[in-house]
C-alpha cells in the first residue's frame, strides 16, 4: 500500500487545493462532486460540528454515504477546511471585453 502524501500547507489550502491520496479525498471527488465543485467544498470554513450538519444536510437531498464513509468525510473536512483556516482572497475578474461599451 502506498504512503498517503504529505498534508497541504495552509497557503495551498487557502488556494483552494485538494489533498489527494486518500479515501476521504476520493469521496470528497465521487460523492460531493457529483452535485457542485470541489472549490465550493474548499471555500468553506467550518467547525467540525458545522461540517456534521452540512453532511447531514447533504444526505437528506440524496447523498448517500455508509456510516464509515460519513466519518471520514468528516474527519477530513474538519481538519483541513477547518473554521480557523483563513479566508481566500477574492478574485477580481475584469468583464469581457465590450461589455461596458464607453463606460468609464
Amino acid at each position: 500500500m502506498a504512503a498517503a502524501p504529505p498534508p497541504l500547507d495552509d497557503a495551498r489550502l487557502i488556494a483552494g487545493e485538494l489533498p489527494d491520496g486518500t479515501p476521504a479525498a476520493a469521496l470528497l471527488r465521487t460523492r460531493c462532486a457529483v452535485c457542485h465543485t470541489t472549490d465550493y467544498v474548499t471555500q468553506q470554513r467550518l467547525t467540525a460540528a458545522q461540517w456534521d450538519k452540512t453532511l447531514a444536510k447533504m444526505e437528506k437531498w440524496g447523498a448517500t454515504l455508509s456510516a464509515e464513509e460519513r466519518g471520514q468525510l468528516a474527519g477530513y473536512l474538519s481538519s483541513t477546511w477547518r473554521a480557523d483556516l483563513p479566508e481566500r482572497a477574492p478574485v477580481v475578474v475584469p468583464p469581457p471585453a465590450g461589455a461596458l461599451g464607453n463606460a468609464p
